[in-house]
């Protein structure tokens, strides 16, 4: 590959790319808790809390890296067969971010070798963060192979009992059947395809193969659900699935936002106006409106810790587009709002593939549009001296690439001291 597009465009975006993951607290934190909600979504979260209790402790003992001790011999055999199957070791985001440092160099380490300059404790840091993001990954994975591992061996044995079956299949085989599930069920980098794969090595878009990796698991999961619904034997598990699947993703989520919107006495009309003034990354989400101690409108995006957003932002951007005329433009047809609402729900997730990352935007505002960003937010005033604007530039450019996640640990401190945003 030509040296020079691979140190200007792939190495920026690798490393920002991970300094907003892989090194970010708020990141791992989200990683561990968004991977959760699949769990509910496919049903294993409603089981006995005996056995959800042992399936977990089955799979803090079974991942890789050993984070408190070294696994037994039987939990590292899981995990090799698990790894055989291609269900662990297999994070979207992560995988996708291996991808990016593969193209980079030989054996994809330049991060890490960026970070051995800064000594073997930083080297230690990188290498640590890293396996950490999988594990939190991994361990729901693991989690719901347990879990379809016990449904379908009960099923099975009480189809004999009942006379559907003549024999239970082995172990093997029910073990094999569930690590098909959750490769299917659950975000998966292997099955992204070529395109998404190759789109990494652009300029453009962020993590792109997680939000594909979703709307491939919520389809898959339907698709099960039929399936099983189809075969007598495994009928109840079926609805379950589809029961428990239909509520994550189209009730939980907007329920809740209906609760918190009536107990504060917010009117829809009330909603429709604070999408005006939301950040456009938050316009066709779902908003937890609610009031402050003296009586303002605030909202948290409720989408952006629901793992499913992509699968359903479509009906929520319906939805936000159609109230958006109701309240607006009050003598427009309700098609008309349905359409604005659709588009926008096409561009926002078009966006994830033609918006340049994370380096490259901060980049063209401080260059391209001279200090402006794409909402039209000055970074600079153009009248300032140069040493000013060289100064508001450096700050920005780090703000929006540093690791550790610093925004998000300004705003938490902003919000904490309720300061005022920029």
């Amino acid at each position: 590959k030509n040296v020079l597009y691979r140190h200007l465009i792939l190495v920026p975006k690798g490393i920002t790319q991970i300094s907003k993951t892989i090194l970010s607290p708020f990141t791992h934190t989200r990683n561990f808790i968004g991977s959760s909600v699949f769990t509910v979504g496919t049903g294993n979260a409603f089981k006995d809390p005996r056995k959800l209790v042992a399936n977990f402790k089955q799979a803090f003992n079974t991942i890789q890296p050993q984070l408190l001790f070294r696994n037994a011999p039987k939990n590292q055999a899981i995990y090799r067969f698990l790894l055989e199957e291609n269900v662990v070791s297999s994070s979207a985001t992560a995988r996708d971010l291996a991808g990016v440092l593969d193209d980079i160099g030989k054996g994809g380490d330049v991060y890490m070798r960026l970070f051995g300059k800064f000594g073997n404790s930083m080297k230690k840091l990188y290498e640590k963060a890293g396996d950490l993001y999988v594990a939190e990954d991994d361990i729901w994975k693991v989690f719901n192979f347990l879990g379809e591992f016990d449904t379908y061996k009960n099923a099975y044995t009480n189809a004999v009992k009942s006379g559907l079956m003549k024999s239970v299949p082995s172990d093997l085989q029910i073990a094999k059947e569930a690590a098909k599930i959750v490769r299917d069920t659950m975000p998966n980098y292997a099955y992204v395809g070529d395109f998404i794969q190759a789109v990494r090595r652009t300029p453009f878009g962020n993590f792109i193969a997680w939000p594909v990796s979703v709307i491939r698991a919520g389809a898959n999961t339907i698709e099960l659900a039929l399936k099983e619904i189809a075969n007598p034997v495994l009928k109840t598990q079926g609805y379950k699935r589809l029961i428990t699947f239909g509520t994550t993703t189209g009730v939980v989520v907007p329920t809740l936002s209906e609760i918190i919107r009536n107990l504060y006495g917010i009117t829809k009309d009330q909603v429709a106006a604070v999408r005006e003034f939301v950040p456009e990354f938050s316009k066709e989400s779902i908003l937890f409106v609610y009031r402050d101690d003296k009586g303002g409108l605030k909202y948290i995006d409720g989408s952006g810790a629901f793992v499913y957003d992509t699968f359903t932002n479509p009906i929520t951007s319906v939805i936000a587009g159609v109230d958006e005329k109701r309240v607006f433009d009050p003598n427009s047809s309700t098609m008309k709002g349905l359409y604005a609402g659709l588009a926008k729900a096409i561009s926002r997730f078009a966006s994830t593939f033609v918006e340049p990352s994370i380096y490259y935007a901060t980049m063209l505002d401080l260059l391209v549009r001279n200090g402006e960003t794409k909402d039209g937010n000055r970074i600079w005033n153009p009248e300032a001296p140069l040493g000013e604007k060289l100064s508001r530039a450096a700050k920005y450019a780090l703000e929006a690439t540093a690791p550790l996640s610093f925004q998000q640990f300004k705003r938490l401190t902003q919000a904490t001291l309720d300061i005022p945003g920029e």
